[in-house]
């Protein structure tokens, strides 16, 4: 289960943080990893996640949009 606040998503089970909103840019990793560790929200301390941290985002129980959107 998630929490939403207003600018993250907080998933009760495996305790990560994540910004609730995306990018639709395309960018190199490095430029990614920039971008995460000078988030200026709830309090700062982002990263870019791990393989294994994003597939814990993917709900394999549904058809169609595996992540879910809200």
């Amino acid at each position: 289960s998630y929490d939403v606040r207003q600018n993250i998503v907080v998933d009760e089970v495996t305790g990560l943080t994540w910004q609730r909103a995306s990018s639709s840019t395309a960018m190199a990793w490095r430029d990614a990893d920039a971008l995460c560790r000078n988030l200026d929200i709830a309090g700062g301390g982002f990263r870019l996640p791990s393989r294994i941290e994003l597939l814990s985002l993917v709900d394999v129980t549904q058809a169609g949009s595996t992540i879910d959107p809200s």
